[in-house]
């Protein structure tokens, strides 16, 4: 019988995830950063180091999109900041983004995590 086996019942319903998941309960300090409180102050300085480390993360394609943004308020002002435009332009890409994400997030072969079937050495003749 195991341990958990040998626990009343009312023991097991309150047993802590960690003690139910036993050996693979050394997962869980896998997060532990994720839940760490940081100040704006902190976060702000270690965004910094990060960039100064030299991993820019997303900030290239944030530049870029503020680059369009400011080009093609300056070619044509009266149409392009105006909020239903703004609004269009959320809408109609968000049809696109979602199947992006689908496609890179489950169908992409880069990212499958399933195994596909060895193939068979082919005979001498």
């Amino acid at each position: 019988m195991t341990s958990m086996e040998k626990k009343s019942p009312d023991a097991a319903a309150t047993a802590s995830a960690a003690e139910q998941a036993g050996p693979a309960s050394g997962r869980s300090a896998d997060f532990g950063i994720d839940t760490t409180a940081k100040s704006t102050s902190e976060a702000i300085r270690a965004y910094a180091t990060k960039l100064r480390g030299g991993d820019l993360g997303a900030l290239p394609a944030l530049l870029g999109l503020l680059a369009l943004f400011i080009l093609f308020t300056a070619l044509a002002s009266d149409t392009f900041p105006s909020l239903l435009n703004l609004a269009n332009l959320l809408q109609q890409g968000a049809g696109q983004t979602i199947m992006r994400w689908v496609w890179c997030s489950c169908c992409s072969p880069a990212r499958s995590t399933w195994r596909r079937a060895p193939r068979r050495a082919s005979r001498p003749r």
